[in-house]
C-alpha cells in the first residue's frame, strides 16, 4: 500500500518536541494534535508525523 503523504518522524514529547511543533506551525501547517495517538495528521497538507 502506498500513500502520497510525507511522513514525518520526531520526538513524542520534550523540547525538540515542542520546537518541531513551533515550526511546523510557523511553516502554516496545521495539525490536530492528540496525545494519545502516534501518528497526527495534518488538517491541510498531505503530512503525517
Amino acid at each position: 500500500m502506498t500513500t502520497n503523504r510525507l511522513r514525518i518522524a520526531m520526538q513524542k514529547s520534550g523540547r525538540l518536541s515542542t520546537d518541531c511543533q513551533i515550526l511546523l506551525k510557523q511553516c502554516g501547517v496545521k495539525i490536530n494534535w492528540n496525545t494519545q495517538r502516534l501518528i497526527a495528521y495534518s488538517e491541510n497538507l498531505p503530512i503525517e508525523i
